[in-house]
């Protein structure tokens, strides 16, 4: 094959990606990129290695290898809702994202903050995120986090945005999930079984294109066109992804 699509769970990914790179395929690869739920981090060292490793095959093999992330893709549809919103780095301050991932405890980051990330990234590109706070807001009766907030400031080159990511285990489809950008806010709204999509917000509603079929016909144009792995991109999600669970040790 000449294109490989990862969509097992996350902690297969990584034996994954090296036996489809050394096969020679573009990879489109769900997120997180990758992520070993046993694994004993010691610096974030452990994580740039491996992920460095993989770039570095990408590039001297001429192989695309390009995260599957949605959210940014859906962008379009919030500008149609909040048409005097100005999505550039300079002009973005406050972001809030709430999701509903079927897993609890910190497991609820790996699965939903890489989706926060690329949001940011799409918004910013690289930068540093400070001032973490996480906080446990609900337990369920076997002792499991089932509700946590996160907050953080992401500072980049042009500036800073102020972050919060509320997660809430929900264990059924359709779930729960939307976004704020400064204050302009959309919920999106999923009608199954034909998985239609709409953001809503004050009784006004939008159609959402499935951002699926948006980050597939994107993955294949950036194969056809010859593109290049995006290693800044990469390293951000997995850096902060390991930033961001040095702080959840306690979930």
């Amino acid at each position: 094959p000449d294109i490989i699509a990862i969509c097992s769970p996350t902690e297969t990914h990584l034996a994954l990606l090296k036996t489809a790179l050394n096969a020679k395929c573009h990879l489109f690869c769900e997120k997180p990129l990758w992520w070993q739920t046993d694994m004993h981090l010691n610096s974030n060292h452990d994580v740039l290695e491996p992920t460095l490793a993989l770039i570095e095959h990408c590039r001297n093999s001429n192989l695309l290898l390009k995260l599957h992330t949605q959210w940014p893709f859906t962008l379009p549809a919030f500008l149609s809702l909040h048409p005097d919103t100005r999505i550039t780095a300079e002009t973005i301050h406050h972001f809030s994202m709430w999701m509903s991932p079927a897993s609890t405890g910190s497991q609820m980051i790996v699965d939903s903050a890489p989706h926060l990330l690329s949001m940011l990234y799409a918004f910013a590109g690289s930068g540093n995120l400070q001032d973490i706070t996480i906080s446990n807001l609900g337990i369920d009766a076997n002792g499991q986090c089932v509700t946590l907030l996160l907050r953080c400031i992401h500072r980049h080159l042009h500036g800073q945005i102020h972050v919060e990511l509320l997660l809430t285990h929900h264990s059924q489809q359709p779930r729960p999930a939307g976004y704020s950008i400064n204050g302009q806010s959309v919920e999106r709204i999923v009608a199954l079984p034909q998985y239609l999509i709409s953001f809503t917000d004050n009784g006004r509603s939008v159609s959402v294109k499935d951002p699926l079929v948006c980050a597939v016909e994107d993955f294949i144009v950036a194969v056809q066109s010859g593109q290049q792995t995006d290693a800044e991109s990469l390293l951000f999600g997995m850096t902060m992804l390991y930033q961001l669970l040095t702080f959840a040790d306690s979930l």
